[in-house]
């Protein structure tokens, strides 16, 4: 098993290098906490719900930081994006219609409690 501690620790290594693993170092919040998020959504915002940040479109893949209680209240994705919520923050789809959320190779978190 000591002859195999070598090589493990040596693909370890490796695997923490390859451009495909988005591992970081601490948590969501102290990786990607800091970043520049190009709006801030949510109630009390510009931007209360999904169809007032994309009118035209479906797709949000740029950093978000939801301030309020955010309303999908049309269908939306989320690619590639890092999203940063408030505490007791609220997302909520639109009831009575047939709106989606999709969270595709998205992290989301927040930096107190959900």
């Amino acid at each position: 098993m000591k002859t195999l501690q070598p090589m493990l620790l040596l693909l370890a290594a490796l695997f923490t290098t390859l451009p495909w693993n988005d591992a970081k170092a601490g948590t969501l919040c102290q990786d990607y906490g800091g970043i520049y998020f190009y709006f801030t959504v949510g109630a009390g915002t510009a931007y209360p719900k999904a169809s007032d940040l994309i009118p035209s479109s479906t797709n949000i893949n740029f950093p978000i930081y939801i301030a309020g209680d955010f309303e999908i209240d049309k269908t939306c994705s989320f690619l590639n994006n890092v999203v940063k919520v408030a505490p007791g923050v609220k997302i909520t789809v639109k009831s009575g219609s047939y709106y989606t959320l999709t969270l595709d190779n998205t992290k989301i978190f927040a930096c107190g409690g959900l």
